[in-house]
């Protein structure tokens, strides 16, 4: 068990080597199957993309005179869940 910085503490899962093989086979075999149907706007965990490729898109937009830029953070909002199971 880990503290979190908010409070509480959550089980530290360190995946095996095996674990890791099958993890990566699977993102392999399923990233360009579903990559394509992912927006254009997306820059989290894409390949060929990068944190600065975002920054730099969000430069553009600010010059095209657009006021508003989300960043959602899907792996943040499970772990605030008030889910119990």
């Amino acid at each position: 068990m880990i503290e979190k910085p908010n409070g509480g503490t959550r089980l530290l899962g360190i995946p095996t080597i095996g674990d890791r093989v099958v993890q990566q086979s699977i993102k392999t075999e399923l990233q360009w199957k579903f990559d394509p149907y992912f927006s254009e706007n997306s820059y989290g965990f894409r390949p060929g993309r990068s944190a600065l490729q975002a920054i730099e898109r969000t430069n553009e937009y600010v010059k095209e005179g657009k006021k508003w830029v989300v960043e959602i953070d899907l792996k943040g909002f499970f772990e605030k869940s008030t889910m119990t199971g």
